[in-house]
């Protein structure tokens, strides 16, 4: 039986590829600093806690897999010294002792979640040879790790992959995010403020990555490469809020009542060729779909 580490495997992609891993008949298990909520707990889930940042309590485990998909860490947006220090530590300094224990006589792959944010600034669409100009904290970090995947596959061929993806959603995603925050003040009849919802955004259903991310793991032709993963049309944020407000026949959305953040792209969404060259995937859920399948589960 193969195995497999799902590294942040109690969040919400985490917890999805687990649910995939699963049924296919791999050996899960799930490193984790925290344990899964009740929706996300999966029975047949080995789950291990420890912090990614304490190397002393990560060495406790044994690191013999033949996959790892590294998703861990929240995406945020920092402005202190103290909360960029943490996010350096989270997503950096703790990958890098995820990958120094890991065993590499057995380890066929080790796919990194990548984000976005790494681009930046850069203009839409998005292609992975498109300079990267990251604009915030996090996107700075997020390319620092993939700098040091790419640099480590090419001194040490270390089986690697960095997926970089784009906006995902899907049931079981925390509340605070875009289409359940929606979805909830809807429900509630709630007035609720927002931007003039101008930006256009890709928006990937969480199935769909959870393909890519196994299509990764059977893919040769992967290794040593950044992967754009998205749904690859970009949607505006009103039609999107608007399309949901439609399904759910209540709510009173006040565009207009947020300001956008001054260093926020208008149009990010990506190219997807290359997944279709190397991976042989694209996305099949519509996103009319994927909403209505998200927002029965809020």
């Amino acid at each position: 039986m193969k195995k497999i580490l799902v590294v942040g495997g109690s969040g919400f992609i985490g917890h999805h590829i687990c649910k995939s891993a699963i049924k296919k008949k791999y050996d899960v298990y799930s490193l984790s600093s925290k344990r899964p909520t009740k929706k996300r707990f999966i029975k047949k889930v080995k789950y291990l806690l420890a912090d990614l940042k304490n190397k002393k309590k990560l060495s406790k485990f044994n690191y013999d897999y033949d996959y790892v998909v590294n998703c861990s860490g929240h995406s945020y947006f920092p402005e202190i010294k103290k909360e960029k220090i943490n996010l350096q530590k989270n997503h950096y300094y703790g990958m890098l002792n995820l990958v120094n224990l890991l065993n590499k006589k057995r380890l066929k792959k080790f796919i990194q979640i990548g984000s976005s944010m790494e681009y930046g600034s850069a203009k839409s669409p998005l292609s992975e040879n498109t300079k990267c100009k990251p604009n915030n904290f996090y996107g700075k970090v997020k390319l620092r790790c993939t700098n040091f995947l790419l640099k480590k596959f090419k001194s040490e061929k270390f089986p690697c992959v960095i997926l970089r993806v784009f906006q995902v959603y899907g049931p079981t995603q925390s509340k605070n995010k875009i289409i359940p925050y929606v979805a909830l003040n809807c429900k509630k009849n709630s007035s609720f403020n927002l931007s003039k919802g101008t930006q256009l955004r890709d928006f990937l259903f969480i199935n769909d990555l959870v393909v890519s991310i196994f299509k990764t793991i059977g893919s040769r032709r992967a290794n040593g490469k950044i992967i754009n993963i998205g749904y690859g049309k970009p949607i505006m944020i009103k039609f999107l809020v608007n399309y949901i407000k439609s399904i759910i026949k209540k709510g009173n959305p006040k565009f207009g009542g947020k300001t956008i953040k001054h260093n926020e792209n208008a149009i990010i969404y990506p190219e997807i060729k290359l997944a279709k060259k190397i991976l042989d995937w694209a996305p099949i859920t519509r996103f009319e779909h994927g909403i209505k399948l998200t927002i029965r589960e809020i």
